[in-house]
């Protein structure tokens, strides 16, 4: 856990892949946001769970091992029920459209409409 922990952080990311994370993090607090990263959707669960804390959003991977970013969220809803979500994959998932209110982004995304839909979503 870094610096702040939960309770500080308005944008939990959840990726697999540790450079993604690592870009994310830099490029959203040289925005202005705390952030705090998982590599693993399990851990960022209990760990929000034990917390009570809900971040105002968060981003995670659709294609994870273990939960993907859709189970992920059906869970965290039981728990924070206004939370809101950004998913990101290389590949878009057929039962994306089944959650609505979720927004989609793809892989490789333009950090600038990823920036925009951040904003977006913590004004709706």
């Amino acid at each position: 856990m870094e610096r702040g922990g939960l309770k500080s952080a308005e944008l939990i990311i959840i990726d697999d892949d540790q450079m993604i994370l690592k870009i994310l993090k830099r490029v959203l607090e040289e925005n202005g946001y705390s952030v705090l990263i998982f590599n693993n959707p399990e851990i960022a669960l209990t760990k929000l769970k034990e917390s009570g804390v809900c971040p105002k959003l968060i981003i995670i991977d659709y294609y994870m091992p273990n939960m993907t970013g859709l189970e992920f969220y059906q869970e965290i809803k039981k728990y924070f029920k206004d939370i809101k979500c950004i998913f990101m994959s290389g590949n878009i998932p057929s039962d994306i459209t089944i959650s609505n209110c979720i927004d989609f982004i793809s892989k490789p995304f333009n950090l600038y409409r990823l920036l925009s839909l951040i904003k977006e979503k913590l004004n709706r």
